[in-house]
């Protein structure tokens, strides 16, 4: 299996990757490669862990000027481009967006390809938040499953729900993560 993860930033995005990268890795042999931004954690916690990291230029949105949205919405086409290529390059049969700038890019180039996918935020991922990242309420539309940790989550769409629990804990037997 051909794994890629998007996403980043923080611990809250980077660990739970990391924990979704190893035991995919470990119960499945799989490929990994990360795709992120050179701000976040991920560049140094992810080739720590032995982990392809591609990275990706793109900005910010979310409690910034309006300079800084305007000049990430320019250049935010040059970021899915790059994805576009990451994707069309390695080939991965399921991308998961765990929240982060670089996850939107990634998961919109999932989404353009049709390349399975996972969508699942850093508030997908933690127990302790429900609401929805910009990246994973826009393009949770294209999304083939949700992984969601808690039950009380709600979606338009409950017939694409599997609930995994924390992806900070080893992926529980059963999960949307089983060959199938």
């Amino acid at each position: 299996m051909k794994l890629l993860i998007a996403g980043g930033g923080t611990g809250g995005h980077v660990i739970p990757a990391l924990a979704i990268a190893g035991a995919l890795k470990s119960a499945y042999a799989a490929e990994v490669c990360f795709i992120g931004t050179s701000r976040g954690m991920e560049t140094r916690l992810v080739p720590q862990a032995g982990y392809a990291l591609e990275l990706i230029d793109v900005g910010q949105l979310n409690r910034v000027s309006l300079a800084t949205k305007l000049k990430t919405l320019v250049a935010l086409p040059r970021g899915i481009l790059h994805c576009l290529g990451l994707l069309r390059r390695w080939k991965p049969q399921v991308v998961v967006g765990v929240g982060g700038y670089a996850s939107g890019p990634a998961m919109l180039a999932a989404l353009i390809l049709r390349v399975k996918e996972s969508l699942g935020g850093r508030e997908r991922l933690a127990p302790n938040s429900a609401k929805g990242s910009l990246a994973t309420s826009n393009l949770s539309v294209g999304a083939t499953r949700y992984s969601i940790p808690v039950a009380q989550l709600s979606f338009k769409q409950p017939a694409l729900i599997q609930l995994n629990g924390s992806q900070s804990r080893p992926v529980p037997a059963g999960s949307l993560w089983q060959r199938g």
